[in-house]
């Protein structure tokens, strides 16, 4: 196999800014994805493997004792766990 050399390299502070920079053309990225899914569909980004991978990392909705009987409190975690198991996330 031939040894491949980078090019140089560009560093972010911001997600946005690595993915935008994706998006024209300036490299590739790592994505997460819910967060390149829309520009998967639309055709700016490309996911090169089918290869996918998974964290460890989760997700907590933490709400006070006090708060879990509000109605717009409790509106808002039917709302997430359906928008986390629409994507796929649990």
């Amino acid at each position: 196999m031939p040894k491949l050399a980078s090019a140089g390299s560009l560093r972010f502070d911001q997600y946005d800014q690595l993915i935008q920079a994706a998006i024209e053309g300036q490299g590739v990225a790592l994505g997460i994805g819910a967060l390149v899914k829309r520009h998967l569909q639309r055709g700016r980004l490309v996911a090169p493997f089918e290869q996918k991978s998974s964290s460890p990392r989760g997700y907590y909705l933490v709400v006070a004792p006090h708060a879990a009987e509000r109605s717009e409190v409790s509106a808002f975690g039917a709302w997430l766990m359906r928008a986390a198991r629409k994507d796929g996330r649990t």
